[in-house]
């Protein structure tokens, strides 16, 4: 894989949760519109979890840490730290 494919996919890898997060809450608007903000109605209208915002928050925060082990991992330390 090339280094600027490589990138691409890591950066999108980062964006998507909130992209699909974005579509998630634009289709809540416009198919259930009379649905109130997230809270423990959701459940009695028998709402998917993923369609809620919370959700998407987790998925986020699970995808960041993930994504900022991995470029732990993959970057060389600066030159002045290497010994």
């Amino acid at each position: 894989m090339t280094e600027p494919s490589h990138a691409v996919l890591l950066a999108g890898f980062a964006v998507s949760p909130i992209v699909l997060a974005a579509i998630a809450q634009a289709y809540v608007s416009n198919a259930l519109p009379a649905l109130p903000w997230v809270g423990l109605e959701w459940r009695e209208h028998g709402v998917p979890v993923y369609l809620s915002f919370a959700f998407w928050e987790w998925v986020t925060c699970a995808v960041f840490s993930l994504y900022v082990l991995v470029l732990s991992r993959t970057t060389a330390p600066p030159v002045h730290l290497q010994i």
